[in-house]
């Protein structure tokens, strides 16, 4: 979504102050983005089903990736919800899916610590899922009702 929607995004973006407020927003940086987070999916998947069960450098660069690319992304989020034009249903819309991420995400460490692994996979499942709809499904939805999606 990040690669195929990246020109309609950042044009999108350009017309609202979130742009200015980090020099992130620019059209490379979304594809850049796009290409990380492929990157990471097979980086976490050589992680988590390729070498489940053994000592792997896929390990260690899954779980870097994955705060990294976290970080950028609730960084974006965040600063779209507070600074853009995007209309106000649709921020709330995104911050919605941001909380439900985070509380995802936090019940499956607690889950994962207590060794209750069926509550891990669904609280992780979710987090998956939510953290990536709170960035596509808001700025898709922007991107259509300012006629900057194809």
């Amino acid at each position: 979504w990040s690669i195929a929607y990246s020109t309609p995004v950042h044009a999108w973006l350009a017309r609202t102050r979130a742009h200015s407020t980090w020099p992130y927003f620019t059209e490379r940086s979304f594809r850049l983005q796009g290409l990380a987070c492929i990157a990471q999916s097979a980086a976490s998947f050589s992680s988590d089903v390729v070498f489940m069960d053994a000592r792997s450098l896929a390990h260690p660069i899954d779980r870097l990736m994955a705060i990294v690319l976290t970080l950028i992304a609730i960084y974006f989020e965040v600063t779209i919800i507070l600074f853009s034009a995007m209309p106000t249903r649709l921020r709330i819309l995104m911050a919605v899916l941001v909380a439900a991420a985070v509380v995802w995400h936090f019940r499956a460490k607690v889950a994962i610590v207590n060794r209750q692994y069926r509550p891990y996979v669904t609280n992780h499942t979710l987090w998956h899922f939510a953290i990536v709809a709170s960035m596509v499904v808001p700025l898709h939805l922007a991107a259509i009702s300012s006629g900057t999606a194809e």
